[in-house]
């Protein structure tokens, strides 16, 4: 009998431990650029424009009044004051709303603690304990009323802003820092190899004495494009949001 009532316990425990973990939470946030207002609708990657009186989006999927609707059928969505994208069946959460929205991906990636010995019987070498999640933005961009979204870069910018002065010169800055991060990347690159050529390439002084390996020079190429590349990514994701402002106004 105690037996029968533990198992009934447990059975409970991961019942309700699956239902909420399968139980998302609508996402409730207000975009910029957005009035208040009533208005809920969709429109589909055809144009067409779908009302509803309620549409819930949480990270999965999306409920119109009370009943499923296909990732693949939406484009975007209005719904109060929130704006949501999907692109390639993701739901985008909106940022900015004007003349060109700005929307965005949350992308979460792990992050390590020290490595720890495998415990399993068998098994050899080590293992890295996750410890916990850093999330990021990725960003895409929409022009309004349009059904097309494009991942944001700064070339997809310029392109987007064309037909407004300032802000194609912002975009032309935000390109040129972004040749400025590829650059920097090949640097890191470049230094790589040559702090591994230093290693394990043997010197002899003239004597016959093994010279120490030098990395003072590989370290310097490595800071000099660590901290470029740092500098650009920051200064060209600056000036392609920069753009977006100054188009919207």
């Amino acid at each position: 009998m105690t037996k029968l009532f533990t198992n009934l316990i447990i059975m409970s425990m991961c019942v309700a431990f699956l239902t909420s973990c399968s139980t998302l939470k609508n996402y409730d946030f207000k975009t910029a650029g957005i009035a208040a207002t009533d208005s809920t609708y969709l429109v589909t990657p055809e144009g067409t424009r779908v009302n509803a009186s309620t549409i819930e989006v949480n990270p999965n999927k999306v409920t119109v009044d009370g009943k499923p609707y296909p990732l693949d059928g939406i484009a975007y969505i209005k719904t109060k004051q929130m704006y949501f994208g999907v692109h390639d069946k993701k739901i985008l959460l909106g940022e900015v709303y004007g003349k060109i929205n700005v929307l965005y991906q949350l992308v979460s990636t792990p992050t390590y603690g020290s490595s720890t010995p495998n415990a399993a019987p068998g098994s050899f070498g080590y293992h890295n304990m996750v410890t916990g999640h850093n999330t990021s933005k990725k960003y895409y961009i929409q022009k309004n009323g349009s059904t097309i979204i494009d991942k944001m870069s700064p070339g997809i910018v310029l392109d987007y802003v064309s037909d407004n002065e300032e802000a194609s010169q912002v975009a032309i800055g935000a390109r040129n820092w972004k040749r400025g991060y590829l650059a920097s990347w090949a640097g890191i690159v470049a230094g790589t190899v040559y702090a591994f050529k230093n290693l394990f390439t043997t010197e002899t002084t003239a004597s016959g004495s093994i010279k120490p390996v030098n990395f003072t020079g590989p370290f310097i190429v490595l800071g000099a494009s660590v901290t470029g590349a740092t500098l650009s990514s920051y200064m060209y994701n600056t000036q392609m949001m920069k753009a977006v402002e100054i188009y919207n106004r």
